[in-house]
């Protein structure tokens, strides 16, 4: 099995930013927002996005469900000025706030949110079961959490074929950023170990393409 190599939690410098924040991900962030919508009560109002990065998800949340009141964290600056513009050119500045905070302990009201979502984040978190008691903590009676991210391949060359596959017109960069990821990313063993550990008792947890895995808890 290809061993776990740490990422930085936080990716705050400006070429991070921006490489990231120009990774063509519109159709896999569309899909997110689909699942999750399917999951989720109609009468939601209130959504968290844990690691919103330049904030592509929360935007397109609420351009598809107006009604959506929506809280924005991230811990890194450079992500944070750009999603702001992104956020003001959608003109959704109405429907959604940032929040400077650490994902793990954000410190925002224990549960009050109808929605808690992470996208592509948790395989940046050292140790994942802080992520994940966090989500716990802040949905509300009724609430669904939704995390999709990365999945660690079994060996090398598994690794380096996803990176041919999916990241062979894209920059030299963006391309060490998704094998890094992919390096950093948990095992679905590990994803469920974490998951118990953090009580998410009736939480079900897939794969869900070559490269991805869900959790979706539903807080009844």
């Amino acid at each position: 099995m290809l061993a776990r190599i740490l990422e930085p939690e936080v990716m705050d410098t400006e070429e991070d930013a921006i490489e990231y924040n120009s990774i063509p991900n519109n159709d896999v962030n569309i899909a997110f927002v689909e699942e999750v919508l399917n999951l989720s009560p109609i009468s939601a109002i209130r959504l968290v996005d844990l690691g919103s990065g330049p904030a592509h998800i929360p935007i397109l949340f609420a351009l598809k469900r107006p009604q959506l009141r929506i809280t924005a964290v991230e811990l890194a600056e450079n992500m944070i000025a750009i999603a702001q513009e992104h956020i003001k050119n959608a003109n959704v500045v109405d429907r959604i706030i940032i929040k400077k905070k650490d994902i793990k302990h954000t410190m925002l009201e224990q549960e009050s949110f109808d929605i808690v979502i992470s996208n592509s984040c948790v395989h940046h978190i050292h140790n994942p079961i802080e992520l994940f008691v966090e989500a716990k903590r802040l949905v509300s009676k009724g609430g669904v959490i939704y995390f999709k991210d990365l999945l660690r391949p079994k060996s090398l060359p598994e690794l380096e074929h996803l990176v041919t596959k999916y990241a062979h017109d894209v920059s030299d960069y963006q391309r060490i950023l998704f094998r890094n990821s992919l390096h950093a990313a948990l095992t679905l063993d590990e994803v469920k170990g974490n998951v118990e550990t953090a009580k998410l008792s009736n939480a079900e947890i897939k794969q869900t393409s070559d490269r991805h895995w869900s959790l979706t808890y539903k807080n009844i």
